[in-house]
């Protein structure tokens, strides 16, 4: 971002997400914790793919008991959940890259520090993405610290699904803006 303009390959987006300092992981926690994120990426973008698809209501032939079973399963599973934190409730503005993320925080973190950026895409499944983050930079604003940080522990399908996950963000982002106007 540079001057209050996206740079290419940047999305901004408005989603809940948390910033947790913590030590760094050793590299086989790291490269665990890429590939869990990978897999749970990957299935939440399966999963907003079946919902554009339609309802299980929507669909006939061989996907409705199909649909029908994921629809129960999702609310089984979603009906005893504790109550969302929070930081999931409040959307915030975050400028996303494949490589990158930015933010406004209240609080300092300094370059070098880690930690680990959970957001929150989709509000119909009970997990958030956690990804591991070495902060590369921290520049002061009037209502806080904007903080950029470098992910950590990708691995080849964390980044696929990743990208995949900007592009669907940006059309949703661009779609915004066009029913805005």
């Amino acid at each position: 971002m540079r001057g209050g303009e996206l740079s290419p390959g940047e999305v901004n987006a408005l989603l809940a997400y948390e910033w947790t300092r913590a030590a760094p992981p050793d590299a086989a926690q790291l490269a665990s914790a890429g590939r869990n994120t990978g897999r749970l990426l990957a299935l939440m973008l399966g999963f907003e793919e079946i919902c554009a698809a339609g309802t299980p209501s929507e669909f006939t032939g061989d996907l409705a008991p199909l649909a029908a079973r994921v629809d129960w399963l999702l609310q089984w599973v979603l009906a005893d959940r504790e109550a969302d934190p929070d930081w999931r409730q409040m959307p915030r503005p975050v400028v996303l890259t494949p490589e990158t993320a930015q933010w406004l925080e209240s609080s300092a973190s300094a370059a070098g520090d880690w930690g680990v950026l959970r957001l929150y895409p989709e509000p119909r499944l009970p997990r958030s993405l956690a990804l591991w983050a070495e902060v590369e930079a921290v520049t002061p604003e009037p209502d806080g610290w904007r903080i950029r940080v470098r992910w950590q522990g990708q691995n080849a399908q964390t980044r696929e699904s990743l990208e995949r996950l900007l592009f669907r963000l940006h059309r949703q982002e661009v779609a915004r803006v066009r029913q805005c106007r």
